[in-house]
């Protein structure tokens, strides 16, 4: 009797969980604001982002595969902020493309094969092609109530395109789109079928669920470092609407959100308990300053350095402050768009400052031809060395402080060892990446605390000493 019930529940458990999900030594979830790993170690994630900009919209139809992983594996990067449209998932209402998550599918697997994590993005840039954006959602979810549609370009529309505006506007609203149904609920039905299809996969950080949301008309209101309390509460309620139709889907890997889109300029968040019930969540923030030209979409503004040091900082003390309301796991999952060496130093050492994950905007600027093998000409040697750094990619304990002196090369890391959730990490492994082009003739390695028990390829591993409260680690050039 006891045996048919213990089969009866397995069984159960079977239909529940998908098999490659059960027992997935890559599954990670969070203790407080650090990303965990099944042993309750701190995973840091140094990444780029990946998007084709132009239809498909699919990495690999642009040229990223099985080369572009190796590349990025080989130079330290442990995660892809991987993005993918709404228009090419849902290309017509309730038809979902089989074909297209096949792709993306496709991808997640190259990069898991490189030890490469996946944190999967819902991208949009302007709404959408049919709003005058470069890429979002489909002709057939862009409700503009027949207003005016002027192209201004990237990053203007939201300022002066009624039409795009009025577009998120009514996305927010949830208004009828086709068949009468809610354009936000279609959205969520979207999110439900995408993480049924991805729930599967190994090297899955989570589900990104929508890129830097736009207030719509509502947009004066936002635009100051105040932030605005109003439509944060609209977007907290869209996300209590939609994070249970995708953690019904997939109930193990962490659901991701973003603030508003000025949070990304130092305006504050305002979001309250958007992720409802569900504590399995994240809060991933971008980075970028108005005076470096805004991601692009503007033209920098000469002798920036100091003030966009202050706007920055500003909008990493927002992200801290936020994340210790929520209690959700903290990442920055977008910065960059550029190549500019000082900006890069500068918020490099900004995230190892706040000890934050990171992710690079984008990969098109390390490898200007995607298509073709990277390395060589067609590589960006600067920048690569510069965001190519040391860092702990795995802490057994709880991070206080890490740094890099680029002048140097001088790595220092310093953490306890007790874990987030209170447990000990005694015995528990560390590893620190140390890259071989800042450390070509080897390094030396002081550490207190722990114990060197390996040293493969650009990564040296440490096991806790028993008894230890603290380890520091300080690593110099031969």
């Amino acid at each position: 009797m006891r045996l048919a019930r213990l089969l009866t529940c397995l069984l159960a458990v079977a239909a529940i969980w998908p098999a490659s999900a059960i027992g997935d030594s890559t599954l990670l979830t969070h203790s407080g604001r650090w990303i965990v790993d099944g042993q309750g170690r701190v995973r840091i994630f140094h990444g780029v982002g990946v998007m084709d900009y132009s239809p498909p919209n699919l990495p690999a139809a642009m040229g990223f595969g099985a080369t572009g992983a190796a590349f990025l594996a080989a130079h330290g990067f442990n995660l892809v902020r991987l993005g993918m449209n709404w228009s090419g998932i849902e290309p017509r209402p309730g038809v979902f493309n089989a074909a297209y998550l096949a792709s993306v599918i496709g991808t997640v697997r190259t990069l898991a094969a490189h030890h490469i994590y996946t944190l999967l993005d819902w991208h949009q840039d302007d709404w959408g092609r049919a709003a005058n954006g470069i890429d979002g959602a489909p002709a057939w979810a862009t409700l503009t109530d027949g207003l005016p549609n002027p192209a201004l370009g990237y990053g203007f529309g939201m300022f002066g395109d009624p039409a795009q505006e009025r577009a998120f506007d009514n996305f927010w609203a949830n208004a009828p789109g086709p068949g009468a149904v809610g354009i936000g609920d279609r959205f969520a039905s979207a999110l439900a079928f995408y993480g049924r299809r991805f729930r599967e996969q190994r090297y899955l950080l989570g589900y990104d669920i929508f890129n830097e949301p736009n207030a719509g008309t509502q947009w004066p209101s936002c635009a100051s470092s105040a932030g605005c309390p109003v439509f944060d509460a609209e977007l907290s309620g869209w996300y209590r609407r939609v994070i249970p139709r995708l953690r019904a889907a997939d109930p193990r890997h962490i659901i991701w959100i973003e603030p508003n889109v000025f949070f990304d300029f130092a305006a504050n968040t305002h979001l309250k308990d958007p992720q409802g019930a569900d504590h399995n969540t994240g809060f991933d923030f971008h980075t970028y300053c108005l005076g470096d030209g805004a991601a692009g979409a503007a033209p920098s503004a000469p002798d920036n350095s100091r003030g966009c040091a202050l706007e920055e900082k500003m909008n990493l003390n927002n992200a801290v402050a936020y994340q210790r309301r929520s209690g959700s796991a903290l990442m920055n999952s977008e910065w960059g768009a550029t190549d500019d060496l000082q900006v890069v130093r500068r918020q490099t050492a900004e995230f190892d400052t706040y000890m934050l994950g990171d992710v690079f905007w984008d990969y098109n600027n390390l490898v200007p031809h995607v298509q073709d093998q990277p390395g060589g000409r067609n590589e960006n040697r600067g920048l690569l060395t510069a965001l190519d750094r040391p860092f702990p990619p795995v802490i057994a304990g709880t991070p206080r402080a890490w740094q890099w002196d680029s002048r140097t090369d001088t790595f220092t890391l310093r953490y306890s060892t007790k874990l987030p959730d209170g447990r000990s990490a005694a015995g528990l492994e560390t590893s620190i990446y140390l890259p071989k082009l800042h450390y070509p003739a080897g390094y030396h390695l002081a550490i207190t605390g722990a114990k060197l028990i390996g040293s493969r390829s650009s990564t040296v591993t440490l096991r806790n000493d028993r008894g230890a409260t603290v380890v520091e680690a300080t690593v110099t050039p031969r």
